[in-house]
Formats: structure tokens, sequence, C-alpha cells
């Protein structure tokens, strides 16, 4: 009897031993990760999804005023226009996925704003219509005025869209959404072939919200894993600026000033 209980409870300090790591910290095979993921996948794992309502902070708000817009517009590719906000304050929590709300024959891009310069993406409305329409409501939004690229790897990509680097427990970045979820987008006529790619973050096929990532190069093994929404035509020196730097670590990470967008109408 004695060697019997001596024999289970090793068999039991050996199971334990080999328990896999929490579930939390185990998104790292290839995604661009929400909180401390491997190098190779962006991922947006809200696990218990803490604050992710609106910062109460009165941030430093992009000129989105009348009196500066002059000056941004002829700064705008050629024709295009800003397209008008949706409130006056950033709005960070949702309770459900937006309307839709895309124009037919309209060309829509984004101007992102960063503490870098400026990177002007052109948005793949007519491949990814549900995904460009989430990010063109966030940023009418001001969701994402102030936030931080809480996790930039060189070599691989820029992720940022997070509230809750709007606040300062840093334990939390990358773990936000925007209060709502949905479905990939994927297409085979688009691939992680190249540097300049704006695609969505995620935990999983049906987690995609509020987080984004940019790629810094080809990351083929993302392929099917995440809906490429974007590309870079403007900035692509800045992304090679931009702060190296992976959540919760001290440093200084760069921030997103605003993102706003741009229509013209096709043809």
């Amino acid at each position: 009897m004695h060697k019997l209980l001596t024999l289970s409870l090793a068999l039991a300090l050996g199971l334990m031993a080999c328990k896999p790591a929490d579930n939390a910290q185990s998104n790292t095979d290839s995604q661009p990760a929400t909180q401390s993921a491997a190098d190779t996948e962006p991922s947006t794992e809200p696990s218990t999804e803490p604050s992710t309502e609106p910062s109460t902070e009165p941030s430093t708000e992009p000129s989105t005023e009348a009196d500066s817009e002059p000056a941004a517009q002829a700064e705008l590719p050629e024709g295009f226009e800003r397209v008008a906000e949706l409130s006056e304050e950033p709005v960070r929590k949702f309770d459900t996925e937006p309307d839709y709300a895309l124009e037919d024959n309209t060309d829509y891009a984004a101007v992102i704003e960063t503490s870098k310069g400026r990177i002007v993406v052109d948005l793949l409305e007519d491949q990814t219509p549900i995904t460009v329409n989430s990010f063109v409501w966030l940023a009418r939004h001001h969701f994402y005025d102030n936030l931080k690229f809480h996790r930039v790897i060189d070599g691989f990509m820029a992720q940022g869209g997070d509230p809750n680097t709007a606040e300062d427990n840093r334990s939390i970045w990358g773990t936000g959404d925007a209060g709502y979820q949905y479905g990939l987008e994927v297409r085979q006529s688009l691939t992680f072939s190249e540097k300049g790619l704006l695609a969505t973050a995620n935990a999983g096929p049906e987690t995609n919200s509020s987080q984004f990532f940019i790629t810094f190069g080809p990351t083929e093994h993302l392929n099917g894993r995440h809906t490429i929404f974007g590309k870079v035509t403007s900035g692509m020196d800045v992304l090679d600026q931009l702060t190296r730097y992976e959540a919760p670590a001290e440093g200084t990470p760069d921030t997103i000033e605003s993102i706003y967008i741009i229509a013209k109408p096709k043809g």
C-alpha cells in the first residue's frame, strides 16, 4: 500500500509539471497578439476584457476643428475629401456591431496621424466591406485618438487599436476591443506578401474588433488567419521609425494621434 501511494503521488506531480501554461499567455503560434504572445502572430485575445470604456481623461485631441481643416485638406491625396466625424469626443465602447454605412461607388482611405508622422492607407472596401465598415465607424467616432502602438516587433509588424492603452495600467494593454466582435473576411487574392498591409488582429476567426496591425514585410504564415483590409500608399518610412516596443514593458511607445477617413468617388 505504501508503494502504491508513493507511485500515485509521483504520477500526480509529474502531470502537474507537464500542465500547459495558462491560456491567456498561450497564444504564441503566429498571431499579432494582444498581451504577451509570441513574436509571430498579432492577436487580440480579450481574456477578461477589462476596462474597455471610453477614456475619461481629457486627451490632447488632434485638430479636427473647422479652423484647422483647410490645412489638413490641402495635404490630402488628390481628389479625396475628409469624411465627417460622428462624435466630437472619443467613443470607445459600443454595444453592437455597426450597421453597414459605406456608400456605393466610393473609394475610402484612412489617414493615420502618429507621433512619428503620417501614414495613408487605401482601404479595400470592395474586397472586405464588413471590416472596412467597422474600421471607418470607429475612426469617425475618434475611437483611435491617442491610443498606443502597444506591440511593435522589428521585421514583423506594428499593432495598435486597443482602447485599454488609453489607461496607465500596462498589464491590460493588448486585451481590449470595441465592445463587439465579428468574423474574418479572408480573400485568396489578398495575401501577406509585402510590407505595408493593414489587417485585423484577433484571438480567433470570430474575434475581430478594433485592434489592427501593419506589416513590416512578408508574413505568409498569417494567410487565412487575419483579414487584410488596407494597403499603405504613403508613409512607409514612418513604419521604419516607429519605436520597437512590447507591452507591458517600460518605455515610451508611439501614439496614434488620430485616424480619420477620407473618400472620393470612384471612376
